[in-house]
């Protein structure tokens, strides 16, 4: 039922259930008004209410709905989007267990990354997100136009994902001495690049099959330095002959890597240790993979 006037003179004047119109009037007289359990609610224009000597009841004012959850973005705050940037959580128009072809740039180039043997596209695998799942016949996913870094430019690239442990190239090209290579001989983790490589403390067991933010950065004096999860495992000057040609994501030859593939990028930029950090929570809180602090 819904009422325009109501005048209850001196009597008790019960609305539960009933809704007011817009430019309703309420006349209660020396009466309560009792609106705690009013079911519906004022809708239109200013409804006027003249309470008299009475006394006004309404219900306690609720709470405002939650706003839709912000997106999840595809840059940290206060930090450059990314030159290259590759992350399965925001692949969205493929259903769990079909295979994912292809891995789409979420940065301004937006290139595509094809695989003609893809790995599988997994829901809800790690902080509620997806990932891409590889195998040791998942092939090389391949860039419609490779990013470069040029040569001796700084730059800040890493990779998130959890590896079954063996020999694997996550980033680089099909020239052996261009690429980022994890869990080599001893667990070790290589930045190949023209030249000699340079390698990092081996890993322990725990750590190489673990998810773990790879990070790198080279600064403008070419000394490049290895994060694991925060953590500097190698700071080293590295040999920077030519361009570095990030071509290949998940090399498939004789290395191929195995295990859950999250995110990758590359920004052509030397960090701050304030913006190493700020990256690292970023991926550390959408992954759920615990970050050291660099100090």
């Amino acid at each position: 039922m819904r009422v325009t006037n109501l005048n209850s003179g001196s009597g008790l004047l019960n609305l539960n259930g009933l809704g007011m119109a817009g430019g309703s009037n309420l006349n209660v007289g020396d009466r309560n008004l009792n609106l705690q359990e009013w079911a519906n609610t004022l809708t239109g224009a200013t409804v006027n209410m003249n309470l008299g000597s009475g006394n006004l009841n309404l219900p306690a004012p609720t709470a405002s709905p939650s706003p839709s959850p912000t997106p999840t973005p595809i840059s940290p705050a206060g930090l450059p989007l990314p030159e290259s940037w590759i992350d399965v959580s925001q692949e969205t128009a493929i259903a769990d267990g079909l295979p994912m072809v292809t891995l789409t740039e979420r940065s301004p180039a937006e290139r595509s990354f094809t695989s003609a043997m893809p790995g599988t596209y997994r829901t809800n695998q790690r902080n509620g997100l997806p990932v891409l799942r590889t195998t040791p016949l998942t092939t090389a996913y391949l860039a419609s136009t490779a990013p470069v870094i040029a040569s001796g430019s700084p730059f800040c690239l890493w990779f998130v994902g959890r590896s079954d442990g063996a020999d694997a190239i996550v980033w680089g090209n099909q020239l052996p001495n261009h690429q980022v290579r994890i869990n080599y001989t001893g667990n070790r983790t290589l930045f190949l690049y023209n030249g000699p490589s340079v390698t990092s403390d081996g890993l322990t067991g725990a750590e190489a099959t673990a998810w773990n933010i790879y990070l790198f950065v080279r600064n403008t004096a070419n000394e490049v330095r290895f994060y694991l999860n925060g953590v500097p495992k190698f700071s080293v000057v590295g040999n920077n002959a030519g361009a570095f040609n990030l071509g290949r994501l998940l090399e498939s030859f004789s290395t191929p890597f195995v295990g859950d593939f999250a995110e990758a990028g590359y920004n052509a930029a030397d960090f701050s240790t304030a913006q190493l950090n700020s990256l690292g929570m970023y991926l550390s809180v959408k992954w759920a993979i615990a970050w050291t602090p660099i100090p």
